[in-house]
């Protein structure tokens, strides 16, 4: 039956070569080599049961007989003229070598669309294993799996790297050894091994552990940097000033990013001391890098406790009755500030007069340090006790006039921020009720002053009105109080309009008839 096909198909062949061109007829014999290899199998297998056992590679059983030399006569029999790149192109048809299919895992799905023209089929989907070769059943196109090798190269990569850090890490303590008994500069010398030895990494290591290096081989270790701490404590008791501020700037630099580094240097013996009696030295530079390092230890959590001591704290306020510079008061303050956010040392500041010197520093002419000054007693404030010590020294008169002045829109909201905490007390409110023009100040403020400045304003409002129907009448008889609650209540923040909504309904829920000459006032709001 197999030679009844071929037969025929090369007298139509040769048919086709005498009827068209070479290249038609090249076409149509690769077409029709095609269209036998796709027939054969389902009109020369006998039963369903010999076409469903196979081997690794299922054929039929006619093709499975075939040797290689009926192959090459299959292609003469096909194109009996065929030669070089024609005869290998029809060997690769007939012969259906499988498709290789890559994957990094022994098991995948792959999908199988059928080959060109009327091979073309929907794809089938089906799983793939490595070792065990699969056959389409619309086609009889076969794959196979191919897992690459892309883990065992990162697993050998990361094997090297791991070497390399073990290597420099020795290396590291050897060439430290070294350096000590020679008197070399260690620092140097080993930055440049480091560069030497991270270009000698092949390409795939240095790709795959770039920031692996960088975090496990760090510039500097912990054992340098108590090593740098030391000797810069110790040339800052020098009596060299350019040594001294060498030495701070260094220190500095170390605890200006790092809370580790902070750590280490507070841990030193007698660190703190010595920044602190460099803090009343008569060098401007050297009290302000000296305050620097200190604020810097200030903002690790666990060191504001022991910061704060009570001869620490007097020591800083005589550094805010007598700065050097305004940049040493505005560090002071700062620091002042940095060591109140522990809810614990607020009464300390307290019970060293810290809130009567701020409220002093305040009154005077504002300078570079007059935001900062403003933000410490903010945050100490916060304390009931501080809160009463400022009222007691004069903090709302004070304030007050910052809130007049036009030095600056941000001292005048800090002003009003400070206000507002200050009359959460009846220390404060009662101060505050005292002053003369309280509520035409504010509305001013709440008509023509910056969003933070309006808060505030409208906060102490809201406390006067709950605490004296005075207040109310007096705010009545100021033009467009109305207009400009309205506008607060469009226009402002989030924080403003909920403020002014308040204050536009205690207005409407009082009784406001009977503070003016017997005139009803609603028809003020319309």
């Amino acid at each position: 039956m197999w030679k009844r096909v071929v037969s025929s198909s090369s007298a139509h062949l040769q048919t086709l070569v005498s009827s068209s061109s070479t290249s038609s007829w090249r076409s149509s014999s690769i077409k029709l080599a095609r269209r036998l290899l796709a027939s054969s199998p389902s009109s020369s297998s006998s039963s369903p049961s010999a076409s469903s056992t196979s081997t690794p590679f299922p054929r039929s059983s006619t093709l499975s007989s075939i040797s290689d030399k009926n192959l090459k006569t299959k292609v003469e029999d096909v194109m009996p003229i065929a030669t070089g790149h024609e005869r290998e192109e029809i060997e690769a048809d007939l012969e259906e070598a499988p498709a290789i299919v890559k994957s990094y895992y022994d098991k995948r799905i792959v999908g199988c669309p059928g080959g060109e023209g009327e091979d073309e089929h929907d794809v089938v989907w089906f799983w793939l294993e490595k070792g065990k070769p699969h056959e389409c059943p619309v086609c009889s196109q076969y794959f196979k799996a191919s897992t690459t090798i892309n883990f065992n190269l990162k697993w050998l990569a990361l094997v090297a790297l791991l070497m390399v850090i073990e290597m420099t890490v020795i290396i590291d303590l050897a060439y430290k050894f070294l350096a000590k008994i020679k008197n070399l500069p260690s620092d140097e010398k080993l930055i440049s091994y480091t560069v030497a030895t991270s270009t000698c990494l092949p390409e795939t290591v240095k790709a795959l552990s770039g920031d692996a290096l960088k975090s496990l081989v760090p510039t500097m270790s912990a054992v340098r940097i108590l090593d740098t701490i030391s000797q810069c404590l110790s040339e800052a008791q020098l009596d060299s000033h350019e040594v001294q501020q060498k030495a701070l700037k260094t220190l500095v630099s170390i605890t200006k990013v790092s809370p580790k580094n902070r750590n280490l240097l507070a841990e030193t013996e007698g660190a703190i001391p010595v920044f602190l009696n460099l803090s009343k030295s008569s060098d401007s530079i050297i009290q302000t890098l000296s305050l620097s390092i200190l604020f810097n230890l200030s903002l690790n959590p666990n060191l504001k406790q022991s910061l704060a001591e009570i001869q620490n704290i007097y020591h800083l306020n005589s550094v805010l009755v007598s700065p050097n510079s305004p940049e040493s008061s505005r560090l002071a303050s700062s620091l002042v500030c940095s060591l109140a956010m522990l809810d614990k040392n607020k009464a300390k500041f307290g019970v060293a007069g810290t809130v009567q010197l701020l409220v002093k520093a305040v009154s005077g002419p504002h300078g570079p340090a007059a935001h900062h000054l403003l933000s410490s007693l903010a945050e100490l404030v916060q304390f009931h006790g501080n809160c009463t010590l400022a009222v007691r020294a004069g903090a709302v008169p004070v304030l007050i006039q910052v809130v007049k002045s036009t030095d600056g829109e941000d001292l005048a909201g800090t002003s009003l921020a400070v206000l507002c905490l200050l009359v959460r007390f009846n220390e404060g409110l009662n101060a505050l009720r005292k002053t003369d023009g309280i509520v035409s100040l504010m509305v001013d403020v709440l008509r023509g002053r910056c969003m933070l400045s309006k808060e505030g304003a409208s906060e102490i409002l809201i406390r006067l009105f709950d605490e004296s129907e005075g207040c109310v009448r007096d705010a009545l008889r100021v033009p467009e109080f109305a207009n400009v609650l309205a506008d607060l209540s469009v226009r402002g923040s989030a924080k403003a309009r909920e403020r002014a909504s308040l204050l536009m309904r205690k207005m409407m829920d009082a009784e406001l008839d009977t503070y003016v000459d017997g005139s009803p006032m609603f028809f003020q709001w319309q």
